[in-house]
């Protein structure tokens, strides 16, 4: 009966030893996979992977694509609350900019000005939610700056766009891009040294060179 109680506590205890072994294996084999490195915004190879899996890539953009990823890696190296920098993109038209930006690794609140409701959202009219306090809380795309209509009030001309970004430079909390087909002498003629000046404080600039790039279907 000794023996055989030998030999029985024998195999337990090698019974035991396997099932230590494989629980052992199973908790590595269950441990998390390394988590995913964040993306950082000021890492060309990390901007450039992120485009390219949303399309934009170097044979998309052509000659702009290095150009763009930078000034957006510059843009967001400004982390202070009180120096937030976006872009304000130049180029011709059909090059790409509105794409670049809706490719961004980025969220924004898109306004797109060439809509004729726009610049009464932008006044607080018109039954919109937004209210100009809530656009100033994050981060705002102006596309194709220069393409609204000027507000005519009594005889009295009103540039909203202009205003919203004046705005914007006092109460912003997020980051301003801006896409426009005009150059810098335009935009300082159409909205005056009072706007520019603020735009230089609240964007990076960059030129898009390319033609455009809408084809016939």
């Amino acid at each position: 009966m000794q023996a055989i109680g030998s030999a029985l506590d024998s195999a337990m205890g090698s019974l035991l030893q396997d099932l230590s072994r494989s629980q052992g294996t199973s908790e590595q084999e269950q441990t998390p996979k390394e988590q995913k490195r964040p993306l950082s915004y000021e890492s060309f190879e990390d901007v450039a992977g992120y485009l390219s899996k949303r399309g934009w890539t170097e044979a998309v953009a052509g000659e702009d694509y290095f150009t763009c990823i930078k000034a957006f890696n510059r843009a967001m190296s400004f982390k202070s609350p009180q120096r937030r920098m976006g872009l304000i993109i130049t180029g011709a038209y059909g090059c790409g900019k509105t794409m670049f930006c809706d490719n961004l690794p980025i969220r924004f609140q898109k306004i797109d000005l060439t809509i004729p409701e726009t610049v009464e959202w932008i006044d607080g009219q018109g039954g919109y939610a937004s209210s100009i306090s809530e656009m100033c809380e994050g981060n705002i795309l102006l596309d194709d700056l220069g393409a609204e209509n000027i507000k005519n009030e009594y005889g009295v001309k009103r540039d909203i766009a202009g205003e919203f970004i004046c705005r914007y430079h006092t109460r912003g909390k997020g980051r301003l891009f801006i896409t426009t087909n005009l150059t810098g002498e335009q935009l300082l003629d159409r909205y005056g040294g009072r706007v520019v000046d603020r735009l230089k404080q609240m964007c990076v600039p960059v030129r898009m060179t390319g033609t455009s790039k809408r084809k016939w279907l």
